[in-house]
């Protein structure tokens, strides 16, 4: 199992990987565009199922979660370019 924490800036939530090579720079940087943590970190078999868990637990109807299908398969610098607009 992974473990993920989520992050949140108004209604976009996403996720960082924990334990990778990049998640300390990239929560660091997120947190500088003024992101925060959304809950405590959640262990799951996949991102899809992570997202899942964190809807259930935290989630809001109005929040917005990135397209897993696409987002999932791309490296997560990418992803976080996608959802950030960079």
């Amino acid at each position: 199992m992974k473990t993920y924490q989520f992050m949140q800036k108004e209604t976009v939530v996403i996720h960082l990987e924990s334990g990778t090579q990049t998640f300390e720079s990239e929560q660091s940087q997120l947190l500088t565009q003024g992101f925060e943590l959304a809950g405590d970190p959640i262990e799951a078999e996949s991102v899809e199922a992570a997202y899942d868990l964190h809807s259930q637990k935290y989630g809001d109807s109005s929040n917005e979660y990135p397209l897993l299908g696409t987002l999932s398969e791309v490296p997560q610098a990418l992803a976080l370019r996608a959802i950030l607009g960079g």
